[in-house]
């Protein structure tokens, strides 16, 4: 997932302070966790394990062998069968 910077926000100062001193905050409005502030160490490891799934995955479906097909012809029969948005 793309990784957004937000220039402006109202976040309480003390959970930036927590999170940038290492500590993960979630915010709970109804308890059900709707987002978290957590140090960039860990989403920079989190990007690491998905970057590493992702390039498993793709080791995987090329060792099945099969033919390869470019993105322009897999985007277009995706459109076709699903009506996809550009």
């Amino acid at each position: 997932m793309p990784e957004k910077t937000i220039k402006t926000y109202r976040l309480p100062v003390d959970a930036i302070r927590r999170a940038s001193q290492g500590e993960r905050i979630v915010f709970r409005p109804k308890d059900e966790p709707a987002f978290a502030v957590v140090p960039v160490e860990d989403a920079e490891y989190m990007q690491r394990l998905e970057d590493e799934l992702d390039n498993r995955l793709v080791d995987k479906a090329l060792a099945e062998g099969g033919e390869n097909i470019s993105w322009e012809t897999l985007k277009a029969e995706l459109d076709a069968r699903h009506a996809l948005p550009d």
